[in-house]
């Protein structure tokens, strides 16, 4: 087993297919957000939230069909989410809403966050060396602070220090995205480590300046060649 380097002050972690299996975000989350959709938008459609999802979502599908009118009726709305859902479009619309249905699916006991089990004492032993944890996804922040509060090892968002998606920070694939994430850290780049399960994230991460890591999760992915250093077990970061 290796150590961190020196240098490491802060850990910037994936989701997807690093803290939580890939099963989980496409076998529980998305179907519960699919069968769950229209009911909810009628249930909420009151709702400030709801109501200005709604109108975004409107306008998005008129800038996506040149000026088409998407009704505002939950049924049609619904539609087109479920579409967006199974082109598995980056929608930051589309998110919020997911986020809302499954925050309600967290509340009830409905859903519970998945982690792998190498995950909390990792956390653990991270805090307790004074380094700090930070999240960025695709995911929402609101769906990232669900999964970790609402976890199948309990609440593990005592050990975490920020959270980042594509809308606070940018793309995952674009190296602005981690500088963004590095001045919000107060940190300098090269003093954070990035894991994830996909190589143009850690090209990007690379390029910002910062260490990165890919992890080799049960179900993630092939990734073309490259010579980043990888990992199974968070255990392997620390003798």
């Amino acid at each position: 087993m290796g150590s961190l380097d020196l240098s490491i002050k802060e850990l910037l972690f994936d989701v997807e297919g690093v803290t939580t299996p890939i099963s989980f975000v496409h076998e529980k989350l998305f179907p519960y957000a699919r069968e769950r959709v229209k009911l909810f938008l009628a249930q909420n459609v009151e709702d400030p939230m709801v109501r200005k999802i709604i109108s975004d979502f409107r306008v998005g599908y008129a800038i996506e069909r040149n000026g088409a009118v998407l009704d505002s009726s939950p049924e049609a709305v619904g539609d087109y989410a479920l579409e967006l859902m199974a082109q598995d479009k980056k929608f930051g619309p589309l998110k919020e809403l997911q986020g809302m249905i499954w925050k309600e699916g967290y509340e009830s006991g409905k859903i519970v966050g998945e982690v792998f089990a190498d995950v909390p004492p990792a956390f653990r032993r991270v805090a307790e060396k004074g380094l700090g944890i930070r999240i960025f996804s695709s995911g929402s922040v609101q769906a990232q602070q669900l999964l970790f509060c609402h976890s199948n090892f309990g609440d593990l968002t005592q050990f975490i220090r920020g959270y980042f998606d594509t809308q606070t920070a940018g793309q995952k694939n674009v190296f602005g995205s981690y500088t963004r994430i590095a001045n919000a850290a107060a940190r300098s780049s090269r003093n954070i480590l990035f894991l994830s399960d996909v190589v143009t994230e850690l090209d990007a991460a690379k390029a910002a300046g910062m260490q990165v890591t890919l992890c080799l999760r049960p179900g993630n992915k092939p990734q073309p060649d490259h010579d980043y250093r990888t990992i199974s077990n968070f255990d392997e970061l620390s003798s």
